[in-house]
């Protein structure tokens, strides 16, 4: 599951023609990665779809995900000091 994720989010990055094929990717593995619960791969989806929605300019989706993908992060108990708490935190912080 953590692959389809991942392979969503490559695909986004590399043309951004294809948000539509990420984002379905991404919400593939989040799907799978929520049945088999397996959080931090949800999280880390959420913030990835996070991504591609900026990418692809859509600001509410994109605001939405990464609320999403920080909540789970704290719900975990993820330390400030971890990467994807950061990466979170410096992705919201761009909409400031």
């Amino acid at each position: 599951m953590w692959a389809v994720v991942a392979l969503g989010r490559i695909a986004g990055e590399a043309d951004p023609a294809q948000v539509k094929v990420a984002e379905g990717y991404i919400r593939q593995g989040i799907a799978m990665s929520e049945e088999m619960k397996m959080t931090p791969v949800s999280a880390q989806g959420y913030l990835f779809l996070g991504e591609i929605f900026e990418i692809a300019g859509r600001r509410e989706e994109y605001l939405n995900s990464l609320r999403k993908a920080y909540e789970m992060w704290k719900e975990m108990g993820v330390g400030p000091q971890s990467y994807w708490l950061t990466r979170t935190q410096e992705a919201l912080a761009r909409l400031a």
